[in-house]
C-alpha cells in the first residue's frame, strides 16, 4: 500500500511546496520532495483500519472487549509521530 502511496504523496508535496531546497549545509542539487512518512501511516492506518473491520469476517475474536481503547491508543501515537516527523 506505502508503495503505491508515496509517488502520490511525492506528486502533492511538490505540487504544494512540501519540499526540501538545496542551500547551506545540505548536500542534494535539487529540491527533494517531504511528507514521505504520510505515506506510510495512510498506509498503515488504512491496513489496520480494514483488519479491524473485517476481523470478525476473516478472523472471528481477534478484536475483543478493550481492542478499540488499545487501536484509540496506537492511533494517537501514530499521529503525534507524524505531526513531529512533518514538523
Amino acid at each position: 500500500m506505502a508503495y503505491f502511496l508515496t509517488p502520490l504523496v511525492r506528486r502533492l508535496a511538490v505540487r504544494c511546496g512540501f519540499v526540501d531546497r538545496p542551500g547551506g549545509r545540505k548536500t542534494q542539487a535539487t529540491p527533494v520532495a517531504l511528507g514521505g512518512g504520510l505515506a506510510v501511516f495512510a498506509a498503515t492506518a488504512i491496513t489496520v483500519i480494514a483488519a479491524y473491520v473485517f476481523a470478525d469476517w476473516a478472523m472471528p475474536a481477534t478484536f475483543v472487549g478493550d481492542d478499540a481503547r488499545h487501536l484509540a491508543g496506537l492511533a494517537a501515537a501514530s499521529l503525534a509521530t507524524l505531526a513531529l516527523g512533518l514538523y
